[in-house]
């Protein structure tokens, strides 16, 4: 009966993980704080139903219009 070895000292060295840079670190948090909003929206609705879907679409009318009046005026 033969017996294998693994040599481990021949190792295919490995890079090292690039550290993120802002940009990225910053749209990751933006989809991390976007899920939570619609997670949180969603337990609402499961929650108290109809009401828990209207409500925060009617609050978020005033952001939504803002968003577009800045987005219009090149701010």
């Amino acid at each position: 009966m033969r017996e294998t070895t693994i040599d481990i000292t021949a190792a295919i060295p490995v890079a090292p993980a690039k550290p993120e840079t802002d940009d990225a670190q910053l749209t990751e948090f933006v989809w991390y704080i976007l899920l939570t909003l619609v997670s949180v929206w969603g337990i609402s609705i499961l929650t108290f139903g109809l009401a828990g879907l209207i409500v925060p679409a009617l609050l978020l009318v005033p952001v939504v219009f803002v968003g577009l009046i800045l987005i219009t005026a090149g701010g």
